[in-house]
């Protein structure tokens, strides 16, 4: 399996384990020292400050119902890779059964591991709009 077929695989099993909300599986290909930067907010460091992030802005909140992302380039230079891509998912709010439907871009920069796998190392998620999606609300 080729680099590129290792991180599209990595993708596909992410947005799967958003759809069944299964947290650890969400987080499976992430780095222990990951950083992920979500709008307006500080950056999270760390796997463990990562996951108790997706709990309360994802896991707690929605039911993904669809998640759908194509990469626009993907780009991999040594033991690095840089992902750019774009999302659109649909949610279901737990509390009323309102449906979302977020849009946005991300980037990833992939870390490869000794094992050949790759991990998330860096993650950065913009919204094309901020209604109703997890984190500060517009002012």
């Amino acid at each position: 399996m080729t680099d590129e077929q290792k991180i599209h695989e990595a993708m596909v099993r992410y947005r799967q384990a958003m759809i069944d909300g299964d947290p650890k599986s969400t987080l499976a290909d992430w780095a222990e020292d990951a950083v992920w930067m979500r709008p307006m907010e500080p950056a999270i460091e760390g796997l463990d400050a990562i996951a108790e992030a997706y709990q309360t802005s994802y896991f707690d909140l929605f039911n993904v119902k669809k998640y759908d992302a194509e990469t626009q380039d993907l780009v991999l230079s040594g033991d690095l890779a840089v992902e750019r891509s774009t999302f659109c998912f649909t949610v279901e709010v737990k509390a009323s059964g309102e449906i979302l439907v977020w849009e946005g871009k991300y980037i990833i920069v992939w870390r490869r591991q000794q094992d050949g796998s790759w991990k998330v190392g860096w993650a950065i998620n913009n919204p094309s709009t901020l209604a109703g999606y997890p984190g500060p609300s517009e002012e």
